[in-house]
């Protein structure tokens, strides 16, 4: 589920081992992974949904890999609100998400816009969000 299990002794060594050799690529971004390593957990604003997108062999749009079946929506039917929703809202997996470019593209999000949780954001109704489905979209001229 690409939640992290916790590592034991001899593995823990062996990543260190590994991240000692390191190099300064931005390959290299992987700095939440020391916490994962020691069991705790990662703070940070997960945007799937809406900065990427999992879409699988039924066209239908979960957040990630790891979550397959969340939002559950098919491709030619999400929305501008949609993604709106799923940028805004935290994901309750993404303090212990071991999904390295995933956590590579949100390291730009860490300054953007602070996320909320689900239930606040159904109580504002997503009003003033425009409802252009994908398909609209992709069938513009």
């Amino acid at each position: 589920d690409g939640l992290i299990k916790g590592l034991t002794t001899r593995e823990r060594e062996v990543y260190k081992e590994i991240k000692a050799k390191g190099t300064s690529s931005y390959a290299r971004w992987n700095w939440f992974q020391d916490n994962l390593v020691n069991g705790k957990e990662y703070e940070w604003r997960c945007r799937a949904g809406a900065r990427y997108l999992y879409v699988d062999e039924a066209g239908i749009v979960s957040w990630c890999s790891q979550q397959r079946g969340t939002p559950g929506i098919p491709l030619l039917e999400y929305t501008h609100e949609d993604m709106r929703r799923e940028y805004i809202t935290e994901k309750w997996c993404a303090p212990t998400c071991t999904i390295q470019c995933v956590h590579q593209v949100g390291h730009l999000d860490a300054w953007r816009d602070p996320q909320i949780s689900i239930g606040d954001y159904n109580k504002r109704g997503g009003k003033g969000l425009k409802k252009e489905t994908v398909a609209q979209v992709l069938s513009a001229k």
